[in-house]
């Protein structure tokens, strides 16, 4: 009876562990280990249970073949809690050795000749039975010392470890005596009764490795345990519901009177009912399994709410907030933090150490969640043991699969679970995208706020620039004022001499003397008129030029321009016409406006004409729609296309004009286009290079003029 409880419980340790086995590598080998167990403890129970001497010598043979696997299972079972390599010839070796000791099992007479009944002796063939005894001390031996090498490697670099192997070496001593003692050596002396305590050794060595594998990795062993009492249990109530059906099938088959059509009736509501009932336990199992592995959470609330949070949340400070708040109360932890990794450096932690480790601990974790008691490394232990650190999952990026962050959690009262670690890992698949969203975020930040620092020096920068520069202005407009203030009077001495020189009220000049004479008048006109328009030049860019408002009359003003350059013309060659096309002032009325400034703008157009001109000057007068125009045309060099823009700038000439007059300013068409349109008009030019240009302005019609022009 001891042994057909021992067989359940090995049956229910097995479940669970195949039920973590896909994240446990110690646990997937260990429940292929207990499997051999479960036969071999349930031959045993059977062989001295059972009456007929058939099934007892089937029983046995059983034991004793599923017994020749057992030194095997246990040698990968040493290797797989030593972290080794399993050596490929030694396990086709063994297995080999294993095949032919069980050959002479099966046929009879070769190493079990019989079995008594009454008192459970076995009938054992002494050479084959040596040679069976050898082979499993040997190779139990064999995964002892496997055991001892590996607890002699580990014990100075990983303690815990080390301690795991002393405690299997000490069980697998237990066992490999009681097992040895009981099962091997007594029936050499005919004693077989005793046989039963054998496999009660395993109650020594799985706990041991049992307890090993599912704590190594974070398992439970009691959620395991529970784990494969809750497959097991709910199975058999499945399983009872189908046998239950189907004997309630077998009792209406055997009901009278009742036709072909009524038993499959029958049947198909047997299976209506049977079908709710075996998807109700399906679900119950899971719904008791997932509460079981809940560990005080709900995995897809935690998921509900971040997705809820991902939705609401747009800036990153909130959002990383609202993922702390929601796992912190999800997991009972005192504090949970998002760690985010900016070019492989921690940010946002107080302290550069605990930046660095826990980058070193990602870096190294593959992926997984790493728990503090795992570290090999002492000095990573201790640095989160006083931060009170004792979980980091990575947050892999998935551009480039490195890791952007990291989740790190607090120790919390309720022991962690690897399922734990799994649900911060699948939470950190979640996270993601926001954190390398975030850093990317703070990226931009950041340049955006270098981009500000930097705006901000050059706009300083350019403010003092500009003030040295106003400063500068204002050196150059005093220096104008007072240099021209302190021409002027020299040059109307000059000018004034020359005029009397000329009027011959100082006598006769003769012929050679008035040509000098009259270069010098015409020289210090030409001053007076570069200083003239120096200071409007300078009172325009100042805003200080003021335009008088008094009637005058245009066409006079233009007529006696005109007629002034017209003796120049003559004398220097150039043929000058002037169109007049609105008559007389009589005609149309005064304008009204500063006629000095429109003088010096007619004056100016004239002048330019009559230097550049090659053989003529057109000047026309006309009217067009609303307003007077004033044109001046000659067959000059005329503009480059490229520059026509830019003639009517302060200080700027014309490219193929600066070798013909390279005594110009520049100033003079600055200063006319100013005037025309202070004046409420504008300027009128067309040019082609090379064949000559249209200079000239225009002016409004003022209502009372045009009733008069019309």
């Amino acid at each position: 009876m001891l042994l057909f409880i021992l067989t359940l419980v090995l049956i229910v340790v097995t479940v669970g562990l195949l039920s973590i086995a896909s994240n446990n590598k110690r646990a997937r080998w260990l429940a292929i280990s207990v499997i051999l167990p479960i036969f071999w403890t349930l031959f045993i129970a059977v062989f001295l249970d059972t009456n007929d001497k058939s099934v007892a010598l089937v029983a046995m043979t059983g034991s004793y073949v599923v017994g020749t696997w057992l030194p095997i299972i246990h040698i990968l079972m040493a290797l797989v809690f030593s972290n080794k390599k399993f050596p490929t010839s030694f396990v086709a070796i063994s297995s080999l050795a294993a095949i032919a000791i069980c050959v002479m099992f099966i046929f009879p007479g070769k190493l079990l000749e019989g079995v008594g009944i009454a008192n459970h002796d076995l009938q054992l063939a002494f050479i084959p039975y040596l040679v069976f005894s050898i082979y499993f001390v040997a190779l139990y031996t064999i995964s002892f010392l496997i055991l001892i090498r590996a607890f002699m490697a580990t014990r100075t670099k990983d303690k815990k470890n080390a301690r795991d192997m002393g405690l299997l070496i000490v069980s697998f001593a237990v066992a490999g005596l009681i097992g040895g003692f009981f099962n091997i050596g007594l029936p050499f002396f005919n004693i077989d009764s005793l046989i039963w305590i054998g496999p009660l050794g395993l109650s020594v060595i799985l706990p041991v490795s049992y307890r090993i594998a599912t704590t190594n990795e974070h398992f439970s062993a009691l959620k395991t345990f529970l784990r494969g009492l809750l497959y097991c249990l709910f199975s058999a109530v499945g399983i009872a519901a189908m046998l239950a059906a189907g004997y309630v099938l077998l009792l209406i088959g055997r009901v009278g009177g009742l036709n072909d059509v009524d038993k499959l009736i029958a049947f198909f509501i047997i299976l209506v009912i049977l079908l709710p009932v075996l998807v109700g336990i399906y679900l119950l199992m899971r719904r008791v399994i997932e509460r079981l592995d809940s560990d005080g959470y709900r995995e897809s609330k935690i998921m509900r709410e971040l997705a809820r949070i991902t939705e609401e949340a747009h800036e990153p400070s909130m959002f990383f907030n609202s993922v702390r708040h929601t796992l912190r109360d999800a997991f009972k932890t005192k504090w949970v933090d998002v760690v985010t990794f900016d070019h492989g450096m921690a940010k946002h932690i107080e302290f550069a150490i605990v930046g660095k480790t826990i980058e070193k601990i990602v870096h190294n974790s593959r992926k997984k969640t790493v728990y503090r008691g795992e570290l090999k490394n002492k000095a990573d232990m201790d640095v989160l043991l006083v931060h009170d650190i004792d979980v980091v999952t990575p947050i892999v990026g998935g551009i480039d699969g490195k890791a952007v962050g990291a989740l790190v959690l607090s120790p919390r009262r309720r022991r962690f679970d690897r399922k734990y670690g799994e649900t911060l890992e699948r939470i950190a698949v979640v996270l993601s995208p926001f954190v390398q969203s975030s850093v990317y975020y703070e990226e931009i930040l950041g340049m955006n706020d270098k981009m500000k620092t930097e705006i901000r020096r050059k706009t300083e920068k350019l403010r003092e620039n500009n003030l040295e520069l106003m400063k500068v202005d204002e050196m150059k407009n005093d220096l104008i004022a007072i240099t021209t203030h302190n021409l002027r009077n020299p040059l109307f001495t000059i000018s004034n001499g020359a005029a009397l020189l000329l009027d011959r009220r100082l006598g006769r000049l003769n012929k050679n003397q008035r040509h000098y004479v009259d270069t010098i008048a015409l020289s210090s006109k030409n001053m007076s008129q570069v200083i003239s328009d120096m200071l409007d030049a300078t009172n325009i860019d100042h805003e200080r030029l003021k335009l008088r408002s008094e009637p005058y009359k245009l066409i006079k003003l233009i007529d006696d321009e005109v007629a002034a350059i017209k003796a120049t013309a003559e004398r220097r060659g150039k043929a000058l016409t002037f169109t007049n096309n609105l008559g007389t002032d009589a005609d149309y009325g005064e304008m009204t406006g500063d006629s000095g400034r429109i003088q010096q703008v007619v004056t100016n157009l004239l002048e330019n004409a009559l230097f550049y001109t090659r053989t003529k000057i057109d000047i026309i007068l006309n009217k067009s729609d609303d307003r007077i125009e004033f044109r001046v045309i000659d067959d000059g060099i005329g503009v480059p296309k490229d520059e026509r823009e830019k003639i009517w700038g302060k200080m700027y000439r014309a490219s193929n004009v600066q070798t013909k007059r390279p005594d110009g300013t520049g100033i003079g068409l600055y200063v006319v286009k100013n005037i025309a349109e202070k004046s409420g008009g504008g300027i009128i030019f067309d040019s082609t290079e090379g064949e000559g240009s249209t200079f000239g302005f225009w002016l409004p019609i003022h209502a009372k003029m045009e009733r008069r022009i019309a």
